[in-house]
């Protein structure tokens, strides 16, 4: 690590525990103002649409998967009632 910060790539390259132990150790150090608190809740609030957002395309492709099975099926129906 380089000065007070790592490099793009150096981060980067770091495991997911690794930048939390070294975030914590530098929020011993860290004075935070409100801007901290307002990202933290527009990060949750983002997961929490991005969560919604994959169970409404799950949803979607359900739906669709049905409503392709019922086209099938309704289809052979007409050609079984035209062959008849």
């Amino acid at each position: 690590m380089r000065g007070m910060s790592e490099t793009f790539s150096e981060l980067r390259r770091l495991s997911d525990d690794e930048v939390i132990d070294r975030h914590d150790q530098s929020a011993q150090h860290t004075m935070v103002g409100v801007s901290h608190h307002l990202q933290e809740l527009a990060r949750r609030e983002a997961a929490n649409q991005l969560a919604a957002m994959t169970r409404l395309t799950e949803r979607i492709y359900r739906l669709t998967a049905l409503v392709a099975a019922a086209t099938v099926v309704n289809d052979a129906v007409a050609v079984w009632l035209v062959m008849k």
